[in-house]
Order: structure tokens, then C-alpha cells, then sequence
């Protein structure tokens, strides 16, 4: 049995990890992949029927289904899965090889690979330094004994840029698209508040003051608006932002509001040293003013 696709390690499960398995001795029947999430244990089985006696699948589908949902956890964000590649020839003998191989919570665009191959600095391939605001968290990470480790602590000054912090802003933190968490710092915002009202119960009564109603309340939705002025330095970096599925704001007392996505559009000119920025969210609605449920 050969397995052609998995050479490598820490594929990036937002693209697809496409394998070929051939090179059997005898005409196979089928070949069974289980897949096991080292870290959680979840585990997925699939059957494959052969064409021409190889098998052809895309993986990346089936490893996601193994993570569990991100929440600011780094040791959920790169998980060791292991597959086991089950093949049953036309005698009913059985062939079997076993794989592992580290999966990130992560994807790169069209022409780069499916996995990352420096392990040293991963947010080095969002920026060349790490944007710094001072007394506010930052991250910088690196992958050590297969892990995510956290290692700001020990990065040396000269990769960092210490950053001016606004007087009006907001502080973002954000999974990026390689597994790890990035931060910016908007230099404005606008909050809006929309309603929309929910129609009225009209009452009998023999006056005619028009108060014979009541509301049955309305929806609430809030929306906040980032505005910056980006250096074109880190273009790659707040592009991230408007694809990331984890986003958080960080509130007042030192609490991180989780956001919801808008339809976001993202522009990249290089012509410009810095250009205007700015990106909706939406809060999750938790202001219910309705007597209706």
C-alpha cells in the first residue's frame, strides 16, 4: 500500500488535503480510513470503493469534523490525528498502515502550500514584526513538541513594533488563518443600534385618546464599525480580520465580547504606504424587548 498526500505535517485544514492510496499487491474490495483525534479522542470512519483498483480522497472535510469549535484555546487550534488506512483484498486478507500527522485550525490562499513548513515564528507569515501596543495583551506563537506554545514572553525587542495607542479605539483579537491569534488596535468605531418594531395589540375601549393599545416590543440588533489607517506593512496581517471566524472585542473591564462576521470586502492596493480601513460586526443579540416568544 502506498499513500501519496501526507509527507508532510501541520496541514492546514481549511484546504484540502487531497491523498491517493495505491500500489496494493492484490485487487482490493474496499479500504476503511478511521480517524482519531489524539487530543479529544473524537473519531470518524469512512468506506472507499475503489476505481482502478486506487483510492482518491480529500481528508480535510472528515479531520475538521474531529476539532472541536475554537474558543480562544490554542491547544484546541493543532491537534495530532491518526488514520488508519484498512484495505480488504477480493480474498478478504487485510492490509493496514497506520499515519499521523499534525492538523491546524488554519488555510493559505491559491499558490502556497496546505502546511506550514518554519515552525519557529508562525505569525511571522502575517507580518515581518509583531505590531505592539503597550498594557495591551499580545501573542506571539511558536510550535513546540507538536504543540502551539504561547512564547511571547521571550521575543526579543527588535521583532517587535511598538505601536501609538488612540485615544478612542477599540482592541481586537482574532484567530488568524494559521491557527494562532492576532491583535490590532482600531483608532475609532461606531456603534448603531437598529430596531425594528414588532406591531401593537389594539385594546376596546370607549375613548377615542388613542391609548387604548399596548406594544408588543420590537428587535434589537447592534452593530460597531472599526475605522484605522493601516500601514501597508501589515496588509497580510488585518486581511485576516475580515475571514476569521473568531473574533473578539476587548470590553470594559478587561472582558473579551465575542463578534458576530458581517459580509466584509477586503482591497489591497500596493501602491499605498497606508490606507483607510474599516469593518463591520454584529453583537449577539441579547436585549429582548418583547412580550412576544
Amino acid at each position: 500500500m502506498t499513500i501519496t498526500g501526507l509527507s508532510n505535517d501541520y496541514y492546514l485544514i481549511n484546504n484540502d488535503i487531497n491523498i491517493i492510496v495505491d500500489g496494493f499487491a492484490t485487487q482490493i474490495k474496499s479500504l476503511d480510513l478511521k480517524m482519531t483525534n489524539n487530543f479529544n479522542t473524537y473519531n470518524a470512519t469512512v468506506r472507499l470503493y475503489p476505481i482502478n483498483n486506487t483510492f482518491k480522497i480529500n481528508i480535510s472535510p472528515l479531520v475538521k469534523s474531529l476539532f472541536d469549535i475554537p474558543d480562544f484555546d490554542l491547544s484546541k487550534n493543532m491537534n495530532s490525528v491518526k488514520i488508519e488506512f484498512k484495505a480488504l483484498d477480493i480474498s478478504n486478507s487485510t492490509e493496514i498502515q497506520n499515519v499521523t500527522k499534525n492538523y491546524i485550525i488554519g488555510g493559505n490562499f491559491k499558490g502556497k502550500q496546505n502546511y506550514l513548513s518554519s515552525f519557529d515564528s508562525i505569525n511571522t507569515y502575517l507580518s515581518l514584526k509583531l505590531p505592539v501596543w503597550i498594557g495591551y495583551p499580545a501573542y506571539f506563537t511558536s510550535i513546540n513538541l507538536n504543540v502551539f506554545e504561547e512564547t511571547f514572553s521571550t521575543l526579543p525587542d527588535f521583532n517587535k513594533e511598538f505601536m501609538e495607542i488612540p485615544c478612542n479605539g477599540k482592541y481586537v483579537r482574532f484567530l488568524n488563518q494559521y491557527g494562532t491569534y492576532s491583535t490590532w488596535f482600531f483608532d475609532n468605531f461606531e456603534e448603531t443600534i437598529k430596531t425594528k418594531n414588532n406591531d401593537t395589540v389594539k385594546q376596546f375601549n370607549t375613548d377615542f385618546l388613542g391609548n387604548s393599545f399596548f406594544d408588543i416590543g420590537s428587535t434589537v440588533d447592534k452593530t460597531i464599525e472599526l475605522k484605522g489607517l493601516i500601514p501597508a506593512r501589515y496588509n497580510n496581517l488585518i486581511s485576516n480580520l475580515t475571514f476569521s471566524p473568531e473574533v473578539y472585542i476587548l470590553g470594559d473591564f478587561g472582558l473579551w465580547i465575542k463578534m458576530i462576521q458581517n459580509s466584509q470586502e477586503w482591497i489591497d492596493n500596493p501602491t499605498l504606504r497606508e490606507f483607510e480601513f474599516s469593518i463591520k460586526f454584529d453583537y449577539e443579540s441579547v436585549l429582548n424587548p418583547n412580550v412576544l416568544w
